[in-house]
């Protein structure tokens, strides 16, 4: 039986920090860091190939922030552990990772609240969570009656050959031209995305207007050498970290081990050049949201867009009807609540602040709307740190 006074050990194993990596490892630290009673250490996966280092080492518990099978087959068996990669569909130990089939859905959702009637995912076979993702992906465009089509990178899991096959690269550039314009396309990560990017601009497509683009990861590093500023979902790998570790300690003092699969859902859109505003063939309507867009924080009405126009209020509400489906006010109020999501996860600023920030008139009004679209308070989902 463990001492309550003898701080726990916990593990971290990875083959490199890659940004999701850094984001789970900052997690995990984070859990530890206002705790006695947790001590946490990081290590290469090359140690678990020294048949004598576990015992050495002495963990009482491991979180693989990746991994292939091999090196979770080297795990002292009964030893509790996690990993936070989805890249195996069975990683033979409970996983606590981010729900990659809701960031699909996620992103569908943006893209067809915006208009797209055509949208593509590109990813790769090999990958579980990339599977995940354009699962989500897929059905929730589906739903939305959205055409839905699919490129799979060809490779293994030890070549990426997306980025090193001149062969692959043809492949992708003709799909690219193929596809129906305009076409909404999210990406696995933002490193394929900026391939697409690359390939897309070579090929004369002008992003947004041809293929509106996102991926995933909001790699600030990479943006910096992109041409084009690249939308992309940011997820909050840190609060999956902080999960492992929490689960990993359960285990270590209930001696009860967790669900096969906990998933985490916090993430956020950051949309820039490459989606920069609702897809719609209407030019009116097209200058309307770029109107919209500009004055976000003070929140226009209906009234002050036809002034802008120079037009009607009923000619702004018959054109955003018959080019978006919706009427200009449930577009400006879906804007207001994206940006809501955004603000409550990125700041701690009271309710009536955050109302005013984002085009409400009040706290009332924001906790009103906001839960009839998204079923929970704007307090539980930041609490909750879900969209």
């Amino acid at each position: 039986m463990r001492l309550r006074h003898k701080p726990v050990k916990i593990a971290c194993f990875t083959s490199g920090m890659s940004l999701v990596g850094r984001r789970v490892w900052n997690g995990v630290v984070a859990f530890a860091r206002d705790r006695r009673d947790v001590i946490v250490q990081q290590w290469s996966l090359a140690r678990l190939a020294d048949p004598g280092f576990m015992a050495a080492s002495g963990c009482d518990g491991v979180v693989m922030i990746d991994g292939r099978a091999g090196d979770f087959a080297r795990l002292p068996r009964g030893l509790p552990a996690v990993t936070t990669s989805a890249y195996l569909k069975s990683a033979g130990i409970p996983r606590v990772c981010d729900d990659q089939r809701w960031l699909g859905e996620l992103a569908a959702g943006y893209f067809t609240r915006r208009g797209f009637q055509t949208v593509a995912y590109c990813g790769y076979p090999f990958h579980h969570g990339s599977q995940l993702r354009g699962v989500g992906f897929a059905e929730a465009a589906g739903a939305a009656r959205a055409r839905v089509l699919v490129y799979e990178v060809k490779g293994s899991p030890e070549e990426d050959v997306a980025f090193n096959s001149a062969r692959e690269q043809r492949r992708l550039r003709a799909w690219l031209r193929r596809l129906p314009k305009p076409c909404a396309l999210l990406a696995f990560s933002d490193t394929l995305a900026g391939l697409v990017m690359q390939l897309a601009l070579d090929e004369g497509l002008r992003l947004p207007e041809d293929v509106a683009l996102l991926g995933i990861d909001n790699d600030m590093l990479l943006q910096r050498a992109l041409p084009l500023g690249l939308s992309s979902i940011e997820i909050g790998s840190e609060k999956t970290g902080k999960k492992a570790a929490e689960v990993v300690l359960n285990w270590i003092r209930d001696e009860t081990a967790p669900a096969a699969e906990t998933l985490v859902r916090h993430a956020r859109l950051v949309p820039r050049q490459t989606t920069d505003r609702h897809y719609t063939e209407d030019d009116f309507v097209a200058q309307a949201l770029d109107f919209i867009h500009e004055h976000k924080t003070s929140a226009p009405t209906v009234m002050e867009i036809a002034a802008h126009m120079g037009c009607t209020r009923r000619t702004v509400e018959r054109r955003f009807r018959a080019a978006l489906g919706n009427s200009a006010h449930q577009v400006m109020q879906e804007l207001r609540l994206e940006r809501t999501q955004a603000y409550l996860l990125e700041s701690q600023a009271p309710l009536k602040a955050v109302a005013l920030a984002c085009g409400f008139s009040n706290d009332r009004h924001l906790c009103t709307a906001f839960r009839q679209r998204f079923g929970m308070t704007p307090g539980g989902f930041r609490l909750s740190g879900t969209g």
